[in-house]
């Protein structure tokens, strides 16, 4: 073919039946051939003609246009724009994405908002940030990084691949399986085993969300590998996780869990030895070995255990019991309502409301993932009324309304 246009023109002939070729996928309209194992939203709009490759995703909202050729994997968010584009196995287009006359490479991940104009090309595993605009023609080669908001005129060839900084605002997060992949969460978590004594035992836990279930083993295995011990608390809130990490005989603690307001997006909380989140010094020492990849690696007789902890959640309640006067919580004889939101605080609230006297309602009492992702908060929940009740405050309703944030962490 020899030349990019030349590679473009290729798929297009092959489109319009010019070039005899067996197209993978089953013909579902007039010019459209959809894989194996795609999925796509009954509001999504196909035009064609078009390939839709194997196992691709394509959320509400998304169009795609004449002579679009999509490979394996390749997921769309809503709203996506796409036409006379061919888009490389494992890309991951984020919500708003327009695409005319583009060709983007392997794994390439493009944020929401992201324009690319006719001509251009990005080469494999490349980063746009969120509202970038690349400029007609511009080429931009592999493993490069793009800024949000850029505005690229000139192809990238030369430059250093760019360093996006791992820890954000409470931790490391990223799309889940596209940014915080189990690589990733592996790697992080030998980085930050390098930065504690060999031996030393961390508590890690997790949300009930499968991202969070695989991140979390993931990150277990690069914690043994760099000679830690782990204690896992398995699905736990956040508090637990704080109290155990304060523990006598441990060092720090790891939580994964779904980020607040984002279904598709993780968040992995380190903690240090006294359960507070790391300090920024603490983050730039474990980036700094993470980008080095100066993993300490133990012998196999001194790679770490796993052990539960026992009775994880009668210490945190025994300990929350010690610290409140009971008896006169007990003598105010109080009603009180709670909304768990699905999370995991509905596994330890109990043990410790039993024992305060309290006459409780609890509302979503139990850990569902589908419900915290289903979990709108009311918008006529003011501060005189219960959270998704008609209770009202005072005489023959409830004394206190409580609503917490799916982790625990807040209210």
């Amino acid at each position: 073919m020899g030349t990019l246009d030349a590679y473009v023109r290729a798929h297009k002939d092959i489109l319009d039946g010019r070039v005899k070729a067996d197209i993978p996928g089953i013909e579902v309209a007039d010019g459209v051939w959809v894989g194996k194992g795609a999925e796509i939203h009954p509001d999504a709009v196909l035009a064609g003609p078009a390939v839709i490759g194997d196992s691709c995703n394509l959320d509400a909202g998304v169009q795609i246009g004449e002579y679009v050729v999509l490979g394996t994997g390749v997921r769309v968010r809503g709203e996506g724009e796409l036409e006379r584009t061919v888009v490389h196995d494992n890309a991951y287009l984020g919500e708003a994405v327009r695409l005319r006359g583009a060709v983007i490479g392997r794994s390439a991940d493009l944020r929401r908002g992201v324009r690319c104009e006719e001509g251009v090309v990005l080469g494999d595993e490349v980063f746009v940030g969120e509202d970038a605009l690349i400029s007609s023609d511009v080429k931009v080669y592999p493993f490069k990084t793009i800024e949000a908001g850029a505005v690229v005129n000139t192809s990238l060839i030369w430059e250093s691949r760019g360093a996006r900084s791992l820890f954000g605002r409470g931790g490391v997060t990223g799309l889940a399986n596209v940014d915080a992949t189990p690589e990733l969460a592996a790697k992080v978590a030998m980085a930050y085993a390098t930065t504690l004594p060999k031996n030393a035992r961390v508590v890690v836990s997790r949300d009930s969300s499968r991202a969070a279930r695989m991140l979390k083993r993931a990150m277990i295995s690069g914690l043994q590998a760099g000679g830690l011990n782990v204690f896992d608390l398995e699905v736990t809130s956040m508090p637990i996780t704080r109290f155990h990490s304060r523990s006598t005989n441990v060092h720090g603690g790891i939580s994964c869990r779904l980020s607040e307001g984002d279904p598709d997006s993780v968040i992995i909380r380190f903690l240090d030895g006294a359960g507070a989140d790391l300090t920024e010094a603490s983050q730039r020492k474990i980036e700094r070995v993470f980008a080095r990849e100066d993993f300490r690696r133990v012998r196999a007789a001194d790679i770490g255990d796993i052990d539960l902890v026992p009775r994880a959640l009668e210490q945190y309640a025994v300990a929350l019991e010690q610290s409140v006067d009971t008896e006169a919580i007990a003598e105010r004889r109080m009603k009180v309502v709670i909304d768990y939101s699905y999370g995991s605080a509905s596994l330890a609230m109990p043990n410790v409301l039993a024992k305060l006297g309290a006459e409780v309602l609890a509302v979503n009492p139990y850990v569902s993932t589908a419900g915290m992702l289903g979990y709108v908060r009311s918008e006529h929940a003011g501060p005189g009324r219960c959270p998704g009740h008609g209770l009202r405050r005072g005489p023959g309703g409830c004394d206190r309304s409580l609503r917490g944030s799916a982790d625990a962490d807040r209210r």
